[in-house]
């Protein structure tokens, strides 16, 4: 972009809310373009932080979508407003994410001990097998038996719903209010989920 005396250059940029870091002080990235866009020149723009776009749903009504489910084949609707007026947690996860391996028998131990707190649902995405005859499908299926996964997961084979939601990385677990309104999302697998929750 160049504008003026503006010259602005950056392949990071991942979306306008992204922060920035540095000695020069905070903002985000379209207060910077902004300015490079009226003719000034701000220096060496400090650092950016890691950004996921996934934020820009806080304190929006949640994407409804429908997939199937991954055993049964059955078409399922997800609505962010249940019936039972419970929060919603709604993780999209990959069993080959040593984040997700370490963060799914968390969450499992915590609505285990936490049974009525909260409506949770999976969303995984099934890639094609491998000319290698690797299976993505045979080792979703098999890490969901072998920790009895009791919440519905979902096949994500198109990536409809990760793009809806933003979704950049696994895993990423949205906190969603009993009305709809995404509170809140973790990026991250955690030491104690019981905190973080």
């Amino acid at each position: 972009l160049s504008v003026g005396r503006g010259v602005f250059v950056s392949a990071r940029i991942q979306g306008p809310r992204q922060s920035l870091a540095g000695p020069a002080g905070g903002g985000d990235a379209e207060a910077l373009i902004r300015q490079v866009a009226g003719g000034a020149s701000p220096g060496t723009a400090p650092a950016l932080l890691p950004y996921y776009p996934s934020s820009e749903l806080f304190g929006h009504c949640a994407p409804s979508f429908h997939l199937p489910e991954l055993f049964r084949g059955k078409e399922q609707a997800f609505s962010a407003r249940w019936k039972n007026d419970k929060p919603t947690l709604l993780m999209f996860w990959s069993p080959t994410c040593p984040h997700c391996q370490k963060e799914i028998p968390l969450l499992l131990d915590y609505v285990r001990g936490h049974p009525a707190e909260f409506n949770v649902v999976s969303v995984t995405m099934i890639r094609p097998d491998r000319p290698d005859g690797f299976s993505y499908r045979k080792v979703t299926e098999e890490y969901i038996s072998s920790n009895a996964i009791p919440w519905p997961v979902l096949d994500d084979s198109s990536g409809y719903a990760n793009d809806l939601f933003k979704v950049v990385s696994t895993p990423t677990t949205f906190l969603i209010a009993p009305g709809g309104e995404i509170v809140d999302a973790w990026f991250y697998a955690h030491q104690d989920i019981g905190v973080a929750i």
